[in-house]
């Protein structure tokens, strides 16, 4: 007895062409790799518009650079701190007026907390 297949499974596309991220802190320090600004630029690679957002707008300015510079995407930078409710809708509206949607929202924030002893 063999089992027949009844319906064609279509996969969808893996495609991020078209889509649109907002990543959270995606700013690091001078031109370090940090998990956010990583996230932006594989993102923009993979055909994604982003928009980087980092607390200091110069740091996420800075990761908008490196994807312009390779040419394979699009990225807006906003200062913005994502633990303040104003702030992330102020990114969700630059995606939307900027690229005109939103699909991939990624928070890659950190807080370096010191303890004294």
């Amino acid at each position: 007895m063999s089992i027949q297949q009844t319906e064609s499974f279509i996969r969808p596309t893996r495609s991020l062409t078209g889509r649109v991220a907002i990543v959270s802190g995606a700013g690091a320090a001078g031109d370090g790799i940090g998990n956010g600004r990583a996230s932006a630029i594989l993102l923009a690679e993979a055909g994604c518009s982003v928009v980087c957002t980092d607390i200091q707008q110069d740091l996420a300015q800075r990761t908008v650079d490196m994807v312009e510079k390779d040419g394979k995407g699009k990225a807006i930078a906003v200062g913005a701190d994502a633990t303040k409710e104003e702030d992330c809708r102020k990114a969700i509206k630059a995606a939307i007026e900027q690229f005109g949607r939103l699909d991939i929202r990624m928070n890659e924030t950190s807080q370096r907390i010191d303890q004294h002893d």
